[in-house]
């Protein structure tokens, strides 16, 4: 039905048995004015519905607005006070619905109540475009009223089951449910599609990430061994101009653990005994150096016999220090 401007929405929910009630349905075309009930429009005045007045009677006012002037509209319709709402919600899971606890201390709404005859319908002013409401919803009052008792302007019908032995929806009515049902369906399909594609969007970034991370490892630790190879390899190129000739020149007879001799260049054993013991090495060289001098004692098959005041080779070592295990000058 049509609505003049201004005029205050009035709907009507089903039977409540229960202090908690649901006081709208949302989402939907509502079977009063055809509208569609956006749940967004309620988002923003939640605030004013606990202020929100739950008068007892059989019909809505016309002339009067209860926010305005309770006792006038308590006096147009013939009602009375039974209270104000309490942790009113907008639930949005499953169907969007407001919902709160209402008070029902009034023996007359008691036993509407207790006989499931109570029906409660929000009062709302709201803009709308004829098809749909467009501006934020301003709750005037709550209309409990006996189940069969005429609204004025409203069909007397329920939303929802209503009594169990009969349906209060048309067959339009149901053929507009099972669209909107439908419809929301489909969207939340749409909705799972996008999301598993940007999950899937991000486990890709993910995969390429550790790769892009693993592969920048790989490059730092190849950098640093090769930092460490030409740190050793210019080290021991030092150590090799301080060793005597017969140290570094020439091959060497060598047995593996079965016992296979091999001959191998003296310059690679020397560099293998560099890298594994060092401090060791340049102990045996310091040795050597000693041996060499006047009144020394050779090694066996390293010393040379002193003969006509004829110098022995000597080594330099440069100002070793075998307790630090490097050269003087170095830090």
């Amino acid at each position: 039905m049509a609505r003049q401007k201004g005029e205050l929405l009035n709907f009507v929910g089903e039977p409540q048995k229960e202090v908690f009630a649901v006081l709208q349905t949302l989402d939907h075309k509502n079977n009063r004015y055809g509208l569609f009930l956006d749940h967004k429009m309620f988002e923003k005045t939640m605030n004013e519905w606990p202020e929100t007045p739950i008068i007892l009677a059989n019909s809505h006012p016309i002339k009067n607005k209860a926010k305005k002037d309770l006792n006038a509209t308590l006096a147009e319709i013939g009602g009375k006070l039974l209270g104000y709402p309490t942790d009113v919600k907008l639930e949005t899971v499953g169907t969007p619905r407001l919902t709160a606890n209402i008070p029902i201390s009034d023996p007359d709404a008691s036993k509407l109540r207790d006989a499931g005859k109570l029906v409660l319908s929000p009062s709302y002013a709201a803009d709308d475009d004829g098809e749909r409401l467009t501006g934020d919803v301003h709750p005037d009052h709550i209309l409990a009223f006996p189940e069969g008792a005429g609204i004025a302007g409203a069909p007397n019908m329920m939303f929802g089951p209503g009594k169990k032995e009969e349906s209060k929806m048309t067959e339009d009515e149901l053929k507009q449910f099972k669209a909107d049902a439908e419809k929301n369906a489909s969207a939340l399909k749409a909705k799972e599609d996008e999301l598993k594609a940007f999950q899937a969007k991000a486990e890709t970034e993910h995969k390429t990430l550790l790769e892009q991370k693993a592969e920048a490892e790989k490059q730092l630790k190849a950098f640093m061994d090769k930092q460490a190879q030409d740190k050793a390899d210019s080290e021991f190129k030092t150590f090799m101009g301080h060793v005597p000739k017969g140290w570094k020149e020439g091959k060497e007879k060598v047995k593996d653990e079965k016992g296979i001799e091999t001959e191998i260049e003296k310059a690679v054993l020397l560099q293998k005994e560099f890298q594994s013991d060092p401090k060791a090495l340049y102990e045996r060289l310091l040795k050597f150096n000693e041996d060499q001098q006047p009144g020394g004692t050779p090694a066996p098959g390293q010393g040379q016999e002193h003969t006509g005041g004829a110098e022995p080779e000597k080594v330099s070592v440069g100002g070793w220090d075998a307790k630090r295990g490097k050269w003087a000058n170095e830090k």
